[in-house]
């Protein structure tokens, strides 16, 4: 016999699920984010040393 609850709990449990998922994308977006201003900065750094180097 159908269910209406019974698949209304799933589909909580899934959206529940995948809101706690995108959390945690975005906080690993976030720290990638980071680590690519950190790269850059880096970068520019090494090419202004190479360029003022006697």
């Amino acid at each position: 016999m159908y269910s209406f609850n019974e698949d209304f709990l799933k589909l909580e449990e899934e959206r529940i699920s995948l809101r706690k998922l995108n959390s945690k994308l975005t906080i690993i977006d976030s720290e990638i984010n980071k680590v690519s201003k950190s790269l850059e900065s880096l970068m520019s750094d090494i090419n202004i040393s190479e360029h003022t180097r006697p």
